[in-house]
């Protein structure tokens, strides 16, 4: 009720009630309403839907394990649509920019279905990164999404290591050149 000048009703006299619905989630209802008057009771029903989206993560986590610096790996997760109506999971906001989304597969999710997303670790140094992924947007409209996806990926440079230890290039007399020796890095 959004606004009621029906508090006290004179017999024979009329008032307005203003009514809207507005729901945070998704939900339909039906509820009775009752004004009160001195000698004069009106009943009337709300009935109503939002339609709306409610994401969930199906997966808790991702563990990437170890990657190497300046490669990638790439793992699947499903996201579901909780709500009543169809969904554009055409968003999804990760807290650490080492990890990235595609949910390219998400554009049209009917209710109670699910979609994958592919979620990839690109490590650029040595770490061990964490991320979460709990905003999500529909058609630019922010959406909850439970609990968030926890991610979690190790990286280290690799350590370069010559092939030899040491180099032996003999003895030359000045203004030579020595034989050419090739070492290998791993």
């Amino acid at each position: 009720v959004k606004a009621n000048n029906c508090t006290n009703i004179a017999p024979q006299a009329s008032c307005t009630l203003t009514v809207a619905l507005s729901l945070a989630k998704p939900k339909s209802i039906f509820k009775q309403m009752k004004t009160r008057g001195s000698g004069a009771n009106a009943e009337f029903t709300v009935k109503g839907t939002v339609q709306g989206v409610a994401a969930r993560w199906i997966n808790g986590g991702i563990d990437f394990g170890f990657v190497p610096s300046g490669s990638s790996s790439t793992q699947s997760v499903s996201i579901s649509n909780q709500g009543n109506a169809p969904a554009n999971f055409s968003s999804i906001q990760l807290t650490n920019p080492a990890f990235t989304a595609n949910s390219s597969s998400c554009s049209n999710v009917a209710p109670k279905q699910s979609c994958p997303v592919a979620i990839t670790y690109a490590p650029s140094g040595s770490s061990t990164v964490s991320a979460t992924a709990a905003g999500i947007s529909s058609a630019g409209v922010f959406i909850w999404t439970g609990d968030p996806l926890s991610l979690v990926g190790s990286s280290i440079v690799k350590k370069l290591t010559p092939s030899t230890s040491e180099l032996s290039m003999g003895s030359i007399m000045q203004g030579e050149t020595s034989a050419v020796q090739t070492v290998q890095v791993l």
